[in-house]
């Protein structure tokens, strides 16, 4: 397997994992974990498949080339020696440095936001997004508010109003900064607190999720730029102390659903949402439906995060006290199974950031120290974890993460 787990080599005798395998042989595969393609490398350089059987593969750490021995004769021209023999074969890959390429935003007390990328664990890039920030705006998500496909960021006062950057320069400048505009003015301020980011309408922006945070009533804006096209309400109060945590698409209907912890029980529920353009509330909560309840008590649930090359989403949970993590897989909203990712450890850490990793079915999570200045980078596969380190020691502690994402 190669450094970062994408590529992985094996021996088969199998004749359906490509085209064209008819030479009935053992021979050498190569797959890809992020693309889900499989090449055969024990052929030669014309693609003639080899005349014997080849084994004892193994893969190079950038995954650029795998080495394997093969009693083929008609790899190479000359093999005349009858015996086994070594061979090495390269590849012509152009990586997209976008699957490997993290960037982690981080706020300070008085408001300044800064930025950090990360090529897979190594620190290669960060400055200044905003230097002159005050301690009453606070950071609330990074919406890709133009479709660009950049998160960008949006801001609220203590007071309730909201603002906005759109992020330019490949992740790293404000390219334009704006209020929230509504039907021409700033939207001045208001109880509801932005508590999540999801596209509700499909139209490729991503809208802005509001809980008010005394009667835990719900309302939502579709955005365009920084512009509230559609404001609606989804409840106009809730019995208990119900948190939003989570806005993502549970049962595959392209539609995100919303998911709420109450923070007493530590229950869940998922809030199935529907989007209907000719009906003038246009989003609308039509089913509550208890997912798992008294299952999580001294659990609070952090991320929900859809993961690639699979069918499900992971539901993340950190333990109140001793900072465990655990995942639990949803399929269509069922869960598929749970696992304990990290244990016995100490309280020290904070579930800062969770995305769907680079290969298929795996998580990359930041954690940030509550005692010192580290970053912790942490890669899992499945059902453990199989690689972390500290990313960065170099965190000034009383700056938070705000944002870790592709």
């Amino acid at each position: 397997m190669s450094a970062g787990g994408r590529y992985v080599t094996f021996v088969s005798p199998a004749t359906n994992l490509i085209s064209n395998d008819n030479n009935g042989k053992f021979d050498i595969f190569v797959r890809d974990r992020i693309r889900s393609t499989t090449e055969r490398v024990s052929v030669a350089t014309d693609g003639t498949q080899g005349n014997n059987d080849s084994a004892f593969p193994a893969v190079s750490a950038d995954g650029r080339s795998a080495a394997f021995v093969s009693a083929a004769t008609n790899l190479v021209s000359g093999d005349a020696n009858a015996h086994p023999d070594i061979f090495v074969r390269s590849f012509n890959r152009t990586e997209n440095a976008a699957d490997f390429v993290h960037f982690v935003r981080y706020q300070s007390p008085d408001g300044a936001v800064c930025f950090h990328q990360f090529q897979g664990m190594i620190l290669y890039d960060g400055d200044y997004l905003w230097r002159g920030g005050t301690p009453f705006w606070r950071y609330k998500g990074s919406p890709d508010l133009n479709g660009d496909g950049i998160p960008d960021a949006i801001l609220q006062n203590i007071d309730g109003t909201p603002s906005a950057w759109l992020i330019g320069n490949g992740g790293t400048t404000i390219a334009q900064a704006s209020e929230i505009m509504l039907n021409g003015s700033p939207f001045l301020s208001t109880p509801y607190r932005i508590v999540a980011i999801a596209d509700l309408n499909g139209d490729g922006k991503d809208d802005v999720i509001l809980q008010d945070p005394t009667t835990h009533a719900v309302i939502y804006w579709l955005m365009n730029g920084f512009n509230i096209t559609q404001q609606g309400v989804l409840s106009r109060g809730i019995s208990g102390n119900w948190n939003i945590v989570a806005a993502t698409d549970l049962n595959g209907d392209g539609i995100p659903d919303l998911l709420l912890q109450n923070m007493d029980t530590k229950s869940i529920v998922r809030w199935t949402l529907a989007y209907n353009p000719a009906n003038a509330t246009s989003v609308t909560n039509i089913a509550a439906t208890s997912v798992y309840t008294n299952s999580f008590l001294g659990w609070t649930m952090k991320f929900a995060v859809p993961l690639t090359g699979d069918d499900s989403v992971a539901l993340i949970f950190q333990n109140d006290t001793s900072s465990d993590l655990v995942t639990w897989r949803l399929v269509n909203g069922v869960l598929r199974d749970s696992v304990l990712l990290l244990s016995g450890r100490n309280s020290a850490w904070n579930l800062m950031g969770a995305v769907s990793g680079d290969f298929s079915g795996s998580l990359t999570l930041f954690e940030q120290s509550k005692t010192e200045a580290t970053l912790l980078y942490i890669q899992t596969e499945y059902d453990f974890v199989n690689d972390f380190a500290y990313a960065n020691r170099q965190v000034f502690l009383p700056w938070q993460v705000v944002f870790a994402g592709k």
